[in-house]
């Protein structure tokens, strides 16, 4: 997957990095890919052309007032685990399907095109067998709910 990232430099606007994003596979999820389009560690927008995503770890673990971009491939028949982030995340689906089943038993499917706001809730990510899906979300670090 390519990414562009236009920015200044020097006082000038330009491409700072045009280039694949770096793609990992996460530990102990086969076949699940992580791309890491960029992350900051602030709200304010920096003239440094260091790539930032490379030095990071693919974990969830977002920092009040850090943000991540990342797209996210879970292969066919992928079934996580409850888990609660201490992030907002906004979703896009990209390709293929996934029900997000919900701490109180509830589950929606999501469609390719379809977007998802997830505020911190406890929640599972199912795969139908038949196909992967592509995520790209928007994580933003946020406070301990509750």
């Amino acid at each position: 997957m390519k990414r562009a990232v236009f920015g200044i430099d020097s006082g000038v606007s330009k491409v700072l990095i045009d280039a694949e994003a770096p793609e990992r596979e996460r530990s102990g999820s086969v076949g699940m890919i992580s791309r890491e389009v960029w992350s900051t560690s602030g709200a304010t927008p920096t003239t440094e052309t260091r790539d930032s995503t490379l030095d990071q770890p693919i974990n969830a673990m977002v920092h009040p007032g850090e943000t991540r971009f990342r797209v996210v491939t879970f292969p066919a028949g992928h079934q996580s685990a409850m888990h609660r982030t201490r992030t907002i995340d906004y979703g896009v689906i990209l390709s293929g399907s996934v029900d997000l089943a919900m701490e109180d038993g509830s589950v929606t499917r999501l469609d390719k095109g379809d977007c998802l706001v997830q505020l911190g809730g406890v929640h599972a990510w199912r795969v139908p067998a038949d196909e992967p899906v592509t995520i790209a979300f928007v994580m933003v670090g946020a406070q301990k709910a509750g």
